[in-house]
C-alpha cells in the first residue's frame, strides 16, 4: 500500500513539473495526450487502492485484519493524492478550446498544496529507501505553476516565454518578472494618492491570510498616524475598482502614534517608533462599498506583520502620554536655551483639535468607544507637542499637568489637555476587576 502511495505521488510531482507547458498558446499535442494519459493511469492506480469490501461471515481475527486495512488505504494521505490529481486534470482538460479561468486554476493548485503540506505535517510521510508519500517537489510545483497562472492571467502574452526545457524554472521567472512590474505600479499608485498626507507610511509585508487568487503572498499596509487617519482613508476610498485591484486582494491601513524611542546605547535621543493603535480597515475591493473595520487580532497580525510595536502593556496608552510629557519638557529646554522673543497672541497658534465625539469618513461603524478616545486623545496631545517642539505655541503640556498640584487655574485649552492625559491614564484600568478599578480611580481622582 505504502508503496503503491509513494509511486504514484512521484509520478504525480513528475507531471507537476510539466504543467507550466500546457499553458502555452500551442502545446505540443502529441506530448499533451502523453501528458494526460499519465494522468489517467494514475487515476486508475489511485483508484485500485479503494478497500474490498467486508466479506460475509468473516471471523474476528478476519474483520479486525481488513478493517484496519480500510482504515490503511483510505487514508488522509490517498485522499491528497487524489486532491493533487484533480487539481492537475483540471488544470489542463482534453479540450484545448477549454477557457477555464487562469485564476480557478490557480485557486484549485494552492489549494491542493496546502493540503499536501498539511498531511505531512501531521503523519509520517517518508520511508527510508523507498521516498515520500507526500513529496516536498509535488506541492512546490503545484505552486508554482499556480503562480504562473496568476501572472498569465494579467499578462497572457507571456505564456510564450515558457521553455519547453525549464518549464518550471522559466514558470517561476516570468512570475517575478509580473509580480515586480505589479508591485512597481502598485507603489507609484499609492505615492502619488497618499503625497498630501505626507507622514503616512505604507509597507509590503507577508500577508497573515494571503488570498489564494493573490498575484504574491505580501500585502500593502499603510500606517497613518492619528491625526491624519480619517483623512488617508477618505483618499484610499477615492480609489476605482481598476486601481484596487492593481493593489491587490488585501490593503489595510492602520491607526498608528509615533512614540520617542527610550534613549539607549543603541538608541539615538528623539529617534521615533511607531506604535499600532490596535485597530484598522481594510479597503474593498468595490468602490461602491466602504472599507471594512478590521478586528484588534487582525490588526494586530497586520502590525505584527509591519513589525509595528504593540499597544499593550509595554507600551500602554499611559506610555505613550508619559513620553509625550518628556517630548515637552526637551522642547521647553532647548526653548530656554534659546531665549527666544516672546510669543505674541497673533502668533501663538493653536494645534488642530480633534476631539473624541469627531466622526471620520467611516467611524460611524461599530469602532469600539474606547479606541476613538484613545485615538482622539494621542492625537491632540502629539499635535501640542509638534507645535512645541516648532516654537508656534507658548503653553507647554510639560508645565500643564502640574497646574493642578501647585492650586493653578486650567483654562479651555488646558482642561483639553489634562482631559486627554486623563483617557490615556485610565485606559489601563480597563481589564482591572470592578471593585480595584474603582479603588483606583478614587485614588485617582476619577470619582
Amino acid at each position: 500500500m505504502v508503496t503503491a502511495q509513494i509511486s504514484a505521488a512521484a509520478d504525480l510531482a513528475t507531471a507537476a513539473r510539466e504543467l507550466p507547458l500546457r499553458f502555452k498558446p500551442h502545446d505540443n499535442k502529441r506530448r499533451r495526450v502523453a501528458w494526460r494519459a499519465q494522468l489517467a493511469d494514475l487515476r486508475r492506480r489511485l483508484g485500485a487502492l479503494q478497500p474490498p469490501p467486508l466479506p460475509a461471515r468473516s471471523g474476528p481475527a478476519s474483520a479486525h485484519a481488513l478493517d484496519d486495512d480500510a482504515d490503511r488505504t483510505e487514508d488522509q494521505t490517498t485522499r491528497v493524492l487524489r486532491a493533487a490529481l484533480d487539481a492537475l486534470d483540471n488544470a489542463c482538460s482534453d479540450d484545448e478550446t477549454n477557457t477555464q479561468s487562469l485564476l480557478a486554476i490557480a485557486i484549485a493548485l494552492r489549494e491542493a498544496a496546502g493540503k499536501i503540506d498539511q498531511a505531512r505535517r501531521n503523519t509520517r510521510t517518508f520511508l527510508q529507501g523507498r521516498g515520500s508519500v507526500l513529496p516536498n517537489d509535488l506541492s512546490d510545483a503545484m505552486r508554482r505553476s499556480a503562480d504562473l497562472a496568476i501572472a498569465l492571467h494579467r499578462h497572457p502574452e507571456r505564456a510564450r516565454l515558457i521553455s519547453a526545457t525549464s518549464p518550471l524554472p522559466s514558470a517561476t521567472e516570468i512570475w517575478r518578472k509580473v509580480t515586480d512590474a505589479e508591485q512597481s505600479r502598485s507603489e507609484a499608485v499609492l505615492q502619488s494618492l497618499l503625497e498630501p498626507v505626507s507622514e503616512v507610511t505604507y509597507e509590503l509585508v507577508e500577508d497573515p491570510n494571503p488570498a489564494s487568487w493573490a498575484l504574491d503572498s505580501r500585502s500593502w499596509v499603510v500606517m497613518a498616524p492619528t491625526h491624519v487617519f480619517d483623512d488617508t482613508l477618505a483618499l484610499l476610498e477615492t480609489l476605482d475598482d481598476a486601481a484596487r485591484e492593481q493593489l491587490g486582494p488585501h490593503l489595510v491601513v492602520l491607526c498608528v502614534f509615533d512614540a520617542v524611542r527610550p534613549i539607549t546605547a543603541d538608541t539615538p535621543a528623539g529617534s521615533d517608533q511607531r506604535v499600532s493603535l490596535g485597530f484598522g480597515y481594510q479597503l474593498s475591493s468595490s468602490a461602491a462599498r466602504p472599507a471594512l473595520l478590521i478586528s484588534p487580532d487582525t490588526a494586530m497580525e497586520w502590525a505584527q506583520a509591519a513589525g509595528l510595536l504593540l499597544l499593550d502593556h509595554t507600551t500602554s496608552p499611559a506610555t505613550l502620554a508619559e513620553r509625550l510629557v518628556h517630548r515637552s519638557h526637551e522642547a521647553a529646554r532647548r526653548r530656554m536655551r534659546r531665549l527666544p522673543e516672546p510669543v505674541t497672541a497673533q502668533g501663538d497658534q493653536q494645534p488642530p483639535i480633534i476631539r473624541a465625539d469627531a466622526q471620520g469618513p467611516n467611524t460611524g461603524q461599530s469602532q469600539s468607544r474606547e479606541l476613538a478616545d484613545i485615538q482622539a486623545s494621542l492625537s491632540l496631545l502629539q499635535q501640542h507637542v509638534e507645535a512645541e517642539e516648532e516654537g508656534t505655541v507658548s503653553m507647554y503640556l510639560s508645565e500643564v499637568i502640574f497646574r493642578p498640584v501647585a492650586g493653578l487655574s486650567l483654562d479651555s485649552q488646558a482642561e483639553e489637555l489634562m482631559g486627554a492625559m486623563a483617557v490615556l491614564h485610565l485606559d489601563r484600568l480597563r481589564d482591572l476587576p470592578t471593585d480595584e478599578a474603582a479603588a483606583r480611580r478614587a485614588a485617582e481622582g476619577g470619582g
